[in-house]
């Protein structure tokens, strides 16, 4: 707090409260929000990010113990792989993606491999602890593709829409949590009722029903990469003064 300024150095008071003003913030929104490119990328971005609110947030730990037969800490052990992976992939996405000067390529790449994932996970639901916690690695890792999605905006708004875009696609980002209700419905939908140490207790197919929500997630982030503009790592005044 005592580094902040209330203003950029060299700026005046006034200059820039007028440039921040309330009907300048309702202008600055319109303007990011007609920009499909910012809607595209975080409604990307939510959808293949879903595995963290339904199994990192809510469901991993109880899947596990009741169809996979994992002990509570081993479960606990397993679901802190999709995070592990995310913490590790989330850097070598965007390095990869800098490197190569695509943006696209690397979130199509990711939905890819996180549906390949998520398939294979729902096949094998009583694979062992050394599997699981794999699997759960490799999920987090794919989806961390959707780190791109911030530079993507970044890129695709002017310097002086950025950070409202980005606002505007982080708010998409996170409206996944939306879906737990959902999440829970579909869990409940088929459940016999059956109880053990007053816990509700799930079948597989029970799990089954709900974790459709993670596959077709991804295939629809795969639609969405169909209508995102590639900025090849190049800013929006760069692409701006090159194609006049």
């Amino acid at each position: 707090f005592c580094f902040l300024k209330d203003y950029p150095k060299g700026e005046r008071p006034s200059s820039f409260a007028e440039r921040f003003s309330l009907s300048a913030f309702f202008r600055v929104l319109f303007t990011v929000m007609k920009n499909p490119q910012n809607w595209f990328a975080g409604l990307y971005a939510s959808l293949i990010n879903l595995p963290v609110f339904l199994l990192g947030a809510s469901s991993a730990d109880m899947y596990l113990q009741q169809v996979s037969h994992l002990s509570l800490r081993s479960a606990s052990l397993v679901s802190e792989g999709l995070f592990i992976g995310l913490i590790i992939g989330c850097p070598l996405f965007g390095w990869w993606s800098d490197k190569i000067q695509k943006r696209k390529f690397p979130m199509v790449v990711g939905a890819v491999l996180s549906l390949i994932v998520i398939v294979v996970m729902m096949s094998a639901p009583e694979a062992s602890f050394v599997t699981q916690l794999i699997l759960f690695f490799l999920l987090g890792f794919f989806i961390s593709s959707q780190t791109i999605a911030y530079p993507l905006v970044a890129e695709s708004n002017s310097e002086q829409l950025t950070g409202s875009a980005n606002a505007v696609a982080s708010f998409l980002i996170m409206s996944g949590g939306f879906l737990i209700p959902m999440f829970t419905y579909l869990l409940n939908r088929h459940w016999s009722h059956k109880m053990i140490g007053g816990v509700p207790w799930y079948s597989l197919s029970d799990f089954h029903h709900a974790f459709m929500m993670m596959p077709i997630a991804f295939l629809l982030s795969l639609l969405v990469t169909c209508f995102l503009k590639e900025t090849h790592c190049r800013s929006f005044s760069d692409r701006s003064s090159h194609n006049a």
